[in-house]
């Protein structure tokens, strides 16, 4: 057995490097297929995009709404809640995008998954001029469909005029990223 493993390790010393190296292509390897399978955008399906454009969602009135109501504008829709950090940080961004496109044919609305208590305060308190929808825990299994595999909140589309969809970004969403995307769909903003 001694032959088998060498004097003083020998045989282990001759096989680290190798080991090491095996070792960190399983890391890179289960890295890339935890993101392929959790963390990247997956795509949307036409029944999720369908099913979310005429679903049924309160506003803050309590009047029903459905996003065709915006039908024949490019809509930025929010998926956030008032208790997500993330979400919390980027409504100044969605709200200057909504000023600065709205004349240009923009509509952002933002879908809330909390009680109406809670986002009828938080709107006052951020002074939120777009339309806010109230929505339930259901609707993290529709955003898993529109391609948020994680589920994870804020997580943001680009709906074209005529229904499709242009983007998704799960995690806070910057003005600069919103305006890449807009600016080939709306061209320059109105003054």
């Amino acid at each position: 057995m001694s032959m088998f493993y060498g004097m003083n390790g020998q045989f282990w010393r001759k096989l680290r490097w190798p080991l090491l190296i095996l070792s960190g292509l399983a890391a890179m390897a289960a890295g890339l297929w935890l993101y392929q399978s959790v963390l990247a955008p997956a795509r949307a399906t036409a029944a999720a995009l369908a099913t979310l454009q005429s679903r049924s969602f309160s506003d803050l009135t309590e009047t029903n709404r459905t996003l065709l109501d915006w039908q024949g504008k490019v809509r930025v829709v929010n998926f956030w809640a008032t208790w997500c950090e993330p979400c919390r940080e980027e409504i100044p961004a969605l709200q200057r995008v909504q000023a600065k496109f709205a004349e240009s044919g923009l509509e952002t609305i933002g879908i809330s998954i909390d009680h109406a208590d809670k986002v009828q305060q938080f709107a006052r308190n951020m002074a939120i001029t777009y339309p806010l929808l109230l929505g339930d825990a259901s609707l993290i299994d529709l955003a898993r469909a529109l391609g948020n595999r994680a589920g994870g909140l804020p997580f943001t589309l680009v709906i074209d005029a005529q229904g499709k969809l242009l983007a998704s970004k799960l995690g806070g969403i910057t003005e600069a990223q919103l305006t890449e995307i807009l600016l080939p769909v709306l061209g320059q903003p109105k003054s």
